[in-house]
């Protein structure tokens, strides 16, 4: 099974939160942006790392389009289903082309167990964009 070519360009955008480092290139592979991430658990050999965990089934609602104005804008709600307090970490992307991601916005917070955050985003982007699509994730607080 491959990747597409969004879903690598999502990981790759995912990457550069997650590290807070510039990536290279738009011509990374999927397996080299799983690498970055990969490498991020580990930044911190001392401490227990992070386990930044993929979480789309606690967003839920979510909606994204673009309004007459030609914004994009976003609204949902993410819940926290874990049994601990979460660090959420919410990306919205637009895409062009297929796969060509234009522009993010990227969020974080923090959910106690069972606790609810909606967000309505009224500007994500003006990007000439085909459509936006969100990522969740999350790690122990």
């Amino acid at each position: 099974m491959s990747t597409s070519p969004l879903l690598r360009a999502l990981a790759k955008s995912t990457a550069c939160v997650v590290l807070a480092a510039g990536c290279g290139g738009a011509g990374a592979s999927g397996d080299e942006a799983d690498n970055v991430l990969g490498s991020a658990k580990s930044a911190t050999p001392s401490a227990k790392p992070a386990q930044v965990q993929a979480a789309p089934a606690d967003l839920t609602n979510f909606s994204c389009r673009r309004q007459s104005n030609g914004v994009w804008a976003a609204s949902g709600d993410i819940t926290n289903s874990a049994k601990e307090a979460m660090v959420y970490t919410l990306t919205v992307v637009t895409v062009s082309g297929g796969d060509q991601v234009v522009a993010e916005k990227i969020d974080s917070f923090r959910l106690k167990p069972d606790q609810t955050r909606e967000f309505d985003w009224a500007k994500v982007s003006r990007a000439d964009a085909d459509t936006c699509m969100p990522h969740v994730q999350r790690k122990p607080a």
